[in-house]
């Protein structure tokens, strides 16, 4: 059986097992598919955490009362403000920013494979 063969066989497998629906098959897909979902949601709010947490440095740097520090203080604080600028972010592979409206995207994107992989098998 070459490659193309059994990638289809693989294919219809799980596309039986869907049709099927016993209880543990619907079972053991909900679980992979929870247990997937909740490592993709702590991978997102640690994106969004991030990029929130970079934003308020330069808003509170820019509240602390530079005046009243030395000026070599004071230059520095400017060049914190002027780096905070540049908003710092997770990235999946330098294509999409990770945050929670990512994950959302995904979680919809994913239920609307399942119901076409569902809509197939039927």
């Amino acid at each position: 059986m070459d490659r193309s063969e059994e990638a289809r066989f693989h294919r219809g497998a799980s596309l039986a097992h869907i049709k099927e629906k016993s209880k543990e098959t619907v079972a053991s897909y909900s679980i992979l598919y929870a247990s997937m979902s909740f490592n993709i949601f702590i991978f997102c709010y640690i994106g969004e955490t991030l990029t929130e947490q970079c934003k308020e440095i330069g808003e509170r740097v820019y509240m602390t009362e530079w005046y009243r520090l030395p000026p070599k203080v004071a230059i520095g604080l400017v060049l914190i403000i002027s780096r905070s600028s540049a908003v710092t972010k997770i990235t999946a592979g330098k294509l999409v920013q990770i945050s929670i409206a990512t994950f959302g995207d995904v979680f919809k994107t994913s239920f609307a494979y399942f119901n076409m992989l569902r809509t197939v098998a039927m």
